[in-house]
């Protein structure tokens, strides 16, 4: 199957493009053949046109893929939201803001954790 650009298959015909996707090795060998129906983590990075696309319609279309974990990253406010799936069903199941000076540390990519100022600058 081709696809143009990597993304995260939503049906056979469409599909969605974060701004950055992880897959774990244990995702990466379930979609060794075929295009990734999920991902671990997920990061979009909001801009004043896709603001409110990213956050309702896309993050809700990720919530129903079971993604692990949408960062929403907001440079105009300097905040990341992260959203966390962390039985793998289809629902939000903690969302935490971070703001200027909080550590932020992934759920599901081990050793990742950083000040969201190094993100979103000061």
């Amino acid at each position: 199957m081709y696809t143009p650009r990597a993304g995260i298959q939503r049906t056979k015909t469409t599909w969605l493009e974060p701004d950055l996707f992880y897959l774990s090795k244990e995702s990466l060998i379930r979609f060794e053949k075929e295009i990734p129906t999920t991902a671990d983590l997920v990061i979009e990075v909001l801009s004043l046109s896709t603001f409110e696309y990213d956050k309702t319609t896309k993050a809700d279309t990720y919530e129903a893929l079971s993604v692990r974990e949408l960062w929403l990253v907001d440079a105009d406010t300097k905040q990341i939201e992260v959203r966390e799936n962390r039985n793998a069903n289809t629902k939000w199941d903690r969302i935490v803001v971070y703001e200027e000076g909080d550590f932020l540390e992934s759920k599901v990519v081990e050793g990742l954790r950083f000040c969201i100022d190094e993100i979103v600058g000061k």
